[in-house]
């Protein structure tokens, strides 16, 4: 007796983004499905529940939210999580594709709350999936342009090294120039003093 279904797929903020496929499949122990199920379902409290979860596939993903993709659920009886494989983990164009994942479960002892789960209640798939977000800014540096600007780096740093040497060197020729200055200027006091002298003496000055 299969319960196929096909599921729109909601993301958090309500949109529908695509759909799953799965099916439930109660069987017995030789693997037979079930043609129909009893008219008073509480007439299985206290047996046993073999059944299978079939996912089946998706389709209808957005381009940007299909790469590495897995479906979760979580059971009710035991409230553990199954999750089936990776699929898709490169092609973000694929939007569509088959899973064909059967997981077995089984209930040694139906009881109450779950005749009224199955009855009331549904299971929650989880899709999951790498989001390929547009990387925007500055565009890839191609390996001539990227050593083109290296060598244009290059360049600045040079000539600021040899503007530095020349500031230098102007600084100290400066500094020389400076000092003969003084140098001359002293050397023109002696000999001015000494001529100053020299006309005293010959005035009889001293």
């Amino acid at each position: 007796m299969p319960n196929l279904s096909s599921m729109s797929i909601v993301s958090p903020s309500g949109d529908v983004v695509g759909k799953l496929d799965v099916d439930l499949i109660p069987h017995d122990e030789n693997d037979n499905e079930f043609d129909e199920v009893p008219e008073t379902p509480s007439d299985l409290i206290g047996q046993d529940l073999k059944f299978k979860v079939s996912i089946i596939g998706v389709k209808d993903l957005p381009k940007n939210f299909c790469r590495k993709l897995k479906i979760e659920y979580q059971t009710f009886y035991d409230k553990k999580t199954y999750s089936t494989k990776i699929y898709n983990e490169n092609d973000s164009n694929l939007t569509e594709f088959k899973i064909n994942e059967n997981i077995e479960h089984e209930i040694d002892y139906l009881t109450k709350e779950d005749i009224e789960f199955l009855e009331k209640e549904k299971l929650c798939f989880k899709v999951y999936a790498f989001e390929d977000i547009e990387k925007k800014g500055r565009k890839q540096i191609e390996p001539n342009e990227l050593k083109k600007e290296y060598e244009n780096l290059k360049e600045l740093m040079k000539n600021e090294k040899d503007n530095k040497d020349k500031n230098i060197t102007n600084k100290d020729n400066k500094e020389i120039t400076d000092e003969d200055n003084i140098n001359k200027n002293d050397t023109d006091n002696k000999d001015e003093s000494k001529t100053r002298k020299n006309y005293y003496q010959d005035c009889n000055i001293f």
